[in-house]
């Protein structure tokens, strides 16, 4: 997991239209881990969604859940590597293990039909079994352009929003907005 990635630390302030309520709750209790549900996080670069994935994550291995971390592009790669060997089933069983996986930055995913069908083979075994917690930085009316498949694309997103709780996060990326302030902190000097 990322490091130093606690509720306590992120800040709410730069991103307003979130609702902080809901996002604690979340961390506190885990009723939507024991009903299977999905944390979905939508926004552009630098807004902090993977904090976001990574405090909801402390708060649940804290109870006392497994949980794994993943960036997209690793858990692509070993579950590519997985059907290359016909292992494929193996590993899902593996990862069933989780109650919790974490697919962070998903939007960077290549279109290839390798990629997307093995992403595909996990959302769907993980279907009322298992919660996902999904950062990616294009909304679900654009997964069209990480499945190389429409029909993929809807059959993924119905069973991510079947049971889950959508947050977009909106506003101006954080380092940015850091950098900004950086500049203009060096231009006074």
């Amino acid at each position: 997991m990322p490091a130093g990635k606690t509720l306590a630390e992120y800040d709410f302030g730069q991103v307003p239209e979130l609702n902080a309520a809901q996002v604690r709750q979340l961390c506190e209790k885990t009723d939507w881990v024991d009903s299977g549900e999905n944390v979905l996080l939508f926004g552009a670069s630098g807004l902090g969604k993977s904090h976001l994935a990574a405090a909801l994550v402390d708060g649940v291995v804290s109870q006392g859940y497994r949980v794994r971390f993943y960036s997209a592009g690793e858990l692509l790669q070993e579950l590519r590597k997985a059907r290359s060997l016909l292992r494929l089933n193996e590993v899902l069983l593996k990862l069933a293990r989780y109650r919790v996986i974490v697919i962070d930055d998903l939007g960077y995913v290549k279109r290839d039909n390798a990629e997307t069908g093995v992403l595909f083979e996990l959302i769907a075994h993980r279907y009322e079994r298992g919660d996902r917690i999904i950062t990616s930085n294009h909304p679900f009316s654009t997964w069209g352009n990480i499945f190389v498949d429409e029909t993929m694309a809807m059959a993924a997103t119905d069973r991510l929003i079947h049971r889950g709780y959508i947050f977009e996060v909106t506003g101006e990326s954080y380092r940015k907005k850091m950098s900004k302030a950086a500049i203009q902190q060096s231009a006074k000097q």
